[in-house]
Formats: structure tokens, sequence, C-alpha cells
């Protein structure tokens, strides 16, 4: 994904900062998936986000996970993959993809508000990291040496 973000611009000119994001690094798996917006409002698909599978309806939707408690997260199925952003109205579906294994770049995962790869969700036994390495994940940081002023 990339963003790009002015910062001048002149009658003959303009400066323009481009970040690419690589989020799925090598060997990665893919599936469809219907993506369900149960948050009670409009919500934001975004590459890069952590999905979790709907308990109340398993075989039909993955769902944002937005609860005040991490139990959800011992549900992770995988990432969204998509490759624009979506905003989707309450109770939307969408057909959207997901990554459910290979190397991903833990750098730009999308967790809910407070958790990180070391959080260990309710019940779980287990961190948010060791949930995504037993779906068949690899995670590493990447490590960007170049600057928007090179």
């Amino acid at each position: 994904m990339e963003e790009f973000t002015q910062r001048d611009q002149t009658a003959s000119k303009s400066f323009m900062d481009i970040e690419f994001k690589h989020i799925f690094l090598f060997d990665n798996k893919f599936a469809d998936i219907i993506f369900n917006n149960d948050t009670g409002d409009d919500y934001e698909l975004v590459p890069g986000l952590v999905v979790v599978r709907d308990a109340s309806n398993p075989t039909k939707a993955v769902v944002p996970d937005i609860s005040v408690d991490t139990s959800g997260l011992v549900n992770i199925i995988g990432v969204i993959s998509n490759t624009t952003k979506k905003t989707l109205a309450d109770n939307a579906d969408d057909n959207s993809q997901y990554c459910h294994g290979g190397t991903i770049n833990t750098d730009h995962l999308i967790l809910p508000a407070g958790v990180t790869l070391d959080t260990v969700p309710l019940n779980a036994g287990k961190t948010v990291g060791d949930i995504l390495k037993g779906l068949g994940f690899e995670l590493v940081s990447g490590i960007s040496n170049t600057k928007f002023d090179n």
C-alpha cells in the first residue's frame, strides 16, 4: 500500500513524500472472506487489520475486534489483505481477502487499541504473537534505511 503526502507546491514544481508499506513479505497464503461490520458505526477496512472469526456465526463472516476486553482475540484467523481502504456502513458485508499464513511485517499490523503482539488475551494462555505464529505466520519487523530527505 502506498501513501502520498504533498509537502510543498509551487508554480513549477511539487514535492511529495511517497511511502510504500509492505505488509505481506514472503510465501503468503490468501483466501476470500466475507467481512461484516458489526461495530455499530461506519468502519474503515484497511490492509493489515487483524480480524477474528465471528463467534456467533463462524461459517459466515469475520469481524473487527473492537471489544473492551481481549477475549475475542483467541479467534484471530488472519490479516486483511485488500489493496485499498474501504469504508463500510454499519452491518454491511464486504467480499474481502485475507492472509492466513506466511511472512508479514509486524510494523504495519493493525491491532485493537491497547493491544500488542505481547498481549495475552483473556483465557488464552498465549500471546497474540503466539496465536499468529500458530496460524502459520512468521513475524518480522521491517527496518527502513531510507528517509524522505535523502
